[in-house]
């Protein structure tokens, strides 16, 4: 029940809270000695706030800071009157500890100061839990709901309570008295078990309310066949056990006062929908065939319901999405030669897991089959959706949990019309940019109408130790067609834990507001009497549309994610320069104030002078516009050096992780006479070709590319495509080719380069003759005179014997073409 998941929140508060980023908080230092304990103190004018937030809230609004506990926040903007309200459970009655809560509510001004004083909605001896808000800004009227342990002997209700605006300068309520929704049984047998997780939405003079309940009838379907008669009836069907249905409400603004109990129903297929003729059903059927010799049925059912949300379109159409696990199933009744028998329950589709499902509102009590929002992937579950309408672009963006066997939660998003079609496919909104990977949780959204855009908030644990996660608020802009604007930023990342975050977007003032529940002051005794723990409490932070964004880059172009720079394995004693761009994704100026210092043998090079002073000062990059920065690694000794470097800005913090290797790289061209590779005398106009390998007798692989001069060309036919990666302790065979356009001799240089910081080159020679050439000139490389070495035991090609004066030679040289010629065609093989 809803109460116990309450335990748990407050065990796991008391538990991360104490393992959070540290012991007792220290105060925020002023960049005054530039290192990076006092620079990660602050990001903005030696104040710590983060992206886009105000000075003057410092590390947050104090909501509430009473003793005892305050969590699951919620708020909302005031339309007509530059107002937020925020509503939260609050412990601070509590007899006992944890065994009571009440619910608050305190309204907001823009300038981030609290206006009157906090205002207790509901406070009774029960438990009263999980608050919703929404306002009717035609009757200045909000309506708060709640999750209630009163009701009859075993169940709990849903009590709601309007609050209404008298006097918006001093935030003077009129509290109305409290309601709650009846329960009508499906059967004889039914009864409420419990009501809970509720969620609200206003809309055009309706207030819609949806949440889960537990009936003691468990899912059932009923069909008399073939309309058979007692005392030989025939019933067909099943009932499962299970007993979570997903309940819902409207009441309109006028019925608000109207007495308790208000009509309240559950998803099925209604009596007045049913494709059944005869029985009942407290599921959907969703098919009926009706034969002469059969009669067939396709129902589904939802179990394991959680986490309802609900929101409507401009048209006032509301679509109603929760997580379950569904299942559909047949069913029906066959008459053979008069005999008639119930055709056997079958199970044709269940979902291994939980899934995210989408309704419109009348869809949930007819015969209309699901809406899967996620996408089905084995091993995967989807929790926690959370659903709003873009006005603009006439859209719903719903947001949830994706959890993958063995990896943390992440935040995805999918976005419907307002007919519930689908637009486009899944996409992630959170990420890990870190080489650490983790979860993120509770994702809740705000509608920016003033840019048409989608803020999505989320608990984070990225700025956590790799081992106690300090769990923080994330945020990402979404756009109308789903592209994400900018990366992830922080909304705030102060010491221990920030959690379930709520959003909400001032219109007049075109500034957002987060809530959270924080756990800072958890094991303090400052708040009320003293006598008590002051427990989590519920802090705020506004910030602006104009904020920097920091998106990370390599050298290549693409996103650096992970953000990690790999030099990959290098020469000892040799140096490779890698770089990295920032680049402003936001659309306010970026200010870069630090990078910390590297370990050797990292280093930054020609880093600009305001980021390495570590101190007030700050390099400003454009919206839009990015910069290059360049770091070295130089290992002066084997092994592999890892390190990291944090960039602070007003944009939050970044760290990027360095890793590279230092091992004894070589590389040789074996077989060469003098370091020299020889060719045969080539008529001019044509072409001979030789080999060579190159051999890596070294302990690191790199990759090589090979200069050579005009008229010595690399055969790309014969050779391997460059650039080409040799593995440590193997070698490659290249061929060149002699393309001579001029007779005499030529001598050029051959290099090859790698990766590794090392490199080679050897000499190759050549002449050219002309077609007339008698080969009697004495030059070297073939003729009378020549010399010919075949550093690689090859004939080098080519064929100057000269005239008809030495027959046997000239054969001799043919012979040795043909080998050449073999041998290429063996290597290529």
């Amino acid at each position: 029940m809803r109460h116990f998941k309450f335990f748990l929140l407050i065990l796991s508060v008391f538990i991360t809270a104490s393992c959070g980023s540290g012991g007792e908080t220290t105060a925020k230092a002023d960049f005054t000695d530039g290192s990076m304990r006092s620079v990660a103190g602050f990001t903005e004018d030696g104040i710590s706030h983060t992206l886009g937030t105000f000075e003057e809230d410092g590390d947050g609004i104090p909501v509430s800071n009473a003793e005892l506990n305050q969590n699951e926040p919620e708020v909302i903007y005031l339309n007509g009157h530059n107002l937020w309200l925020a509503v939260w459970e609050d412990e601070r009655n509590a007899g006992t500890p944890g065994l009571q809560n009440d619910i608050y509510a305190r309204y907001i001004n823009s300038d981030g100061t609290t206006c009157g004083s906090e205002i207790i909605v509901s406070s009774t001896n029960s438990m009263e839990v999980a608050p919703k808000v929404a306002f009717d800004d035609v009757n200045n009227t909000a309506v708060i709901t709640w999750q209630d342990s009163r009701g009859d002997a075993s169940s709990g209700k849903i009590y709601f309570k309007t609050l209404t605006l008298t006097d918006a300068s001093t935030c003077a309520v009129t509290l109305g008295s409290e309601k709650y929704f009846g329960f009508t049984n499906s059967t004889a047998d039914d009864g409420l078990i419990v009501r809970e997780s509720p969620f609200i939405k206003f809309h055009d003079g309706t207030f819609y309310f949806v949440w889960l309940e537990q009936r003691a009838q468990a899912h059932t379907v009923t069909h008399l066949c073939m309309n058979t008669t007692p005392p030989n009836e025939v019933w067909a069907g099943n009932t499962i056990s299970d007993h979570s249905y997903l309940g819902f409400a409207t009441v309109t603004t006028a019925n608000l006062s109207n007495p308790s109990p208000f009509p309240a129903s559950f998803m099925h297929t209604a009596d007045t929908s049913t494709t059944l003729k005869s029985g009942n059903t407290t599921i959907k059927v969703l098919e009926a065939e009706y034969g002469a010799d059969e009669e067939n049925f396709i129902v589904e059912r939802y179990s394991s319901i959680e986490n309802p949300s609900i929101d409507c379109s401009n048209s006032g159409l509301c679509m109603v999405i929760f997580e379950a696990i569904r299942s559909e199933h047949t069913f029906g009744c066959e008459d053979r030669s008069g005999v008639i028998s119930p055709i056997p329950w079958e199970d044709t589709e269940v979902d291994e897991s939980a899934n995210i499902y989408a309704f419109m509102l009348p869809e949930l009590t007819d015969n209309t089959g699901y809406r899967r929002v996620n996408s089905v992937v084995l091993n995967v579950s989807n929790h926690a959706p959370i659903i709003r309408f873009d006005s603009v672009a006439q859209r719903y963006l719903i947001a949830w949990e994706r959890h993958a066997a063995s990896v943390k939660p992440k935040i995805y998003g999918q976005l419907l019309s307002p007919s519930g079609s689908y637009y486009s496919g899944n996409f992630q909104i959170g990420f890990d940019y870190e080489s650490v990977e983790h979860g993120q949780t509770n994702p809740n959204i705000a509608y920016d109408s003033t840019n048409g855009r989608f803020l999505v908030t989320w608990a984070d644990a990225r700025t956590g130790a790799t081992s106690l996660e300090n769990i923080d608020v994330f945020g990402q802009f979404v756009n109308g067609a789903g592209s994400l604007s900018g990366s992830n930023f922080p909304l705030t990342t102060n010491q221990y834990n920030q959690q379930s975050p709520s959003t909400a977007y001032n219109a007049f003032s075109q500034r957002f507001i987060s809530v959270w529940a924080d756990a800072r002051n958890l094991s303090s005794s400052t708040c009320g009497s003293g006598t008590r723990p002051c427990g989590s409490d519920i802090y705020a932070i506004r910030y602006a549309l104009g904020q920097p964004q920091i998106t990370l880059y390599n050298e290549t172009g693409s996103i650096l994610n992970p953000a990690q720079i790999n030099f990959g394995s290098i020469n000892t004693a040799s140096t490779l320069q890698k770089s990295f761009k920032i680049k402003n994704t936001g659309d306010d100026v970026l200010r870069l104030k630090c990078f910390s210092s590297l370990n050797t043998p990292f280093s930054y090079i020609n880093l600009p002078a305001e980021i390495a002073a570590c101190d007030n000062n700050y390099q400003e990059i454009n919206p839009n516009t990015e910069q290059t920065y360049n770091v070295t690694f130089s290992p002066t000794v084997n092994g592999t050096f890892n390190t990291s470097f944090e960039i602070v800005s007003n944009a939050g913090y970044r760290t990027i992780y360095l890793t590279g290797t230092a091992q004894q790289a070589s590389i040789e061209v074996p077989n060469l006479t003098n370091n020299t590779l020889s060719f045969a005398d080539t008529t001019v106009d044509s072409s001979s070709a030789m080999s060579f390998r190159i051999r890596n007798n070294g302990q690191v692989s790199y990759t090589i590319s090979i200069q050579s001069g005009s008229p010595f060309v690399i055969d790309t036919a014969g050779s391997p495509t460059l650039p080409y990666t040799l593995n440590a302790g193997s070698e490659a065979v290249f061929y060149l080719n002699f393309n001579p356009t001029a007779a005499g001799s030529v001598t050029r240089t051959v290099t090859i380069s790698t990766d590794a910081g090392i490199s080679t080159s050897f000499n190759v020679t050549g002449r050219g003759i002309s077609s007339s050439n008698d080969g009697d000139d004495n030059g070297t490389g073939g003729g009378d005179g020549g010399t010919d070495d075949d550093d690689d035991g090859e004939p080098s090609g080519g064929c100057s014997a000269g005239g008809n004066s030495n027959l046997p030679i000239a054969l001799f040289a043919l012979a040795g073409i043909a080998k050449v010629i073999m041998r290429r065609r063996k290597e290529q093989e």
